[in-house]
């Protein structure tokens, strides 16, 4: 039992700050979150409080080896948060708690400190979409990615309707891609499997088309010029080639109205930049990631004997070959 010094408040107060430290002493011991709340009758609010805002009142207080624990929680950042990790089991009823309280009075709350680790969010995440999909429960990967890409067109409406909309706000910025992104952390670790963005794998899924991503994406260079490269060669086999010639005759087949196509592949994402049209900052990006593989010079270098020149006719970008002499 963790002692207080003599000179610190009276017995009766003195009786809470020895609860509340032996909470946290066995926390951060090991013991499940949830057997430290019933073993020290604390609520999730009181355990909350008494770690978030009492901490160095109780360092303080204490004596002996619990005063060393709790100055060293209070210095770490990462134990500090590692106190909230709640488990599978306890979270799984955070959430059917909720979902009741949301259909009897309308809204519901998660326990004061669910979303300080990020191991909890991950979890509501996936029990709650099983939950509502429990096809996305199956170990089978094709059957996940289907089942991910059969939710609802839009996301964010959808998740605060099956009572998770909070947790995307406050704890992923509200992104919705952040949210399946957290599933699919859980995904991989029950399952063994790499993750569902992986595109080495035959059945993947994309971050930036599968779910809209936002402009803050496209505004990356480096994700965006993945994006382009990726979705171009996937639908283009010719343009997964290293050999130049047959790269750029598979750009000169794309489609004559390249932004309409472009759109149909989930790249509209990707603005003008200055005075260039988007089409040809699609056919930029794409150039530079052919440049970084294959180690040539860029397709639209005009000093080389085989080439592309960009035609705007109408706003609209066309593609001339330069011919070898």
């Amino acid at each position: 039992m963790a002692r207080t010094n003599q000179n610190k408040p009276s017995r009766a107060l003195r009786s809470t700050l020895e609860q509340r430290i032996n909470a946290i002493i066995d926390r951060a011991s090991g013991l499940p979150y949830p057997e430290v709340l019933e073993t020290h009758r604390l609520t999730p609010n009181q355990f909350d409080i008494a770690v978030n805002r009492d901490l160095a009142e109780l360092a303080l207080s204490a004596t002996g080896k619990a005063k060393h624990v709790l100055e060293g929680i209070l210095a770490d950042d990462e134990r500090r948060m590692e106190l909230f990790r709640m488990g599978e089991e306890f979270l799984q009823k955070q959430y059917l708690q909720v979902v009741a309280e949301r259909s009897a009075r309308g809204r519901g709350k998660f326990c004061h400190g669910t979303l300080l680790h990020p191991a909890n969010v991950e979890l509501l995440i996936y029990y709650a979409l099983t939950f509502h999909n429990p096809k996305l429960a199956s170990l089978n990967r094709t059957e996940v990615v289907h089942g991910i890409r059969t939710l609802p067109q839009c996301l964010s409406p959808y998740f605060a309707r099956i009572g998770i909309g909070g947790v995307m706000m406050h704890a992923l910025e509200n992104s919705p891609l952040s949210v399946l992104q957290a599933f699919d952390r859980v995904y991989q670790r029950k399952t063994g499997d790499v993750s569902m963005f992986d595109l080495s794998q035959p059945e993947h899924m994309h971050e930036w088309s599968d779910f809209k991503a936002s402009q803050a994406y496209w505004q990356d260079p480096l994700r965006a010029e993945k994006a382009v490269y990726h979705t171009l060669s996937e639908n283009n086999p010719l343009l997964k080639s290293t050999n130049r010639a047959e790269v750029i005759q598979g750009l000169k087949v794309l489609p004559r109205n390249l932004g309409a196509y472009f759109t149909t592949l989930g790249l509209s994402g990707l603005q003008s930049r200055k005075h260039q049209t988007s089409e040809f900052a699609i056919l930029k990006a794409f150039d530079r990631t052919y440049q970084r593989i294959t180690g040539d010079a860029s397709l639209f270098d005009q000093t080389q004997q085989l080439c592309l020149r960009v035609n705007f006719e109408d706003g609209k970008v066309t593609l001339r070959t330069n011919r070898p002499r």
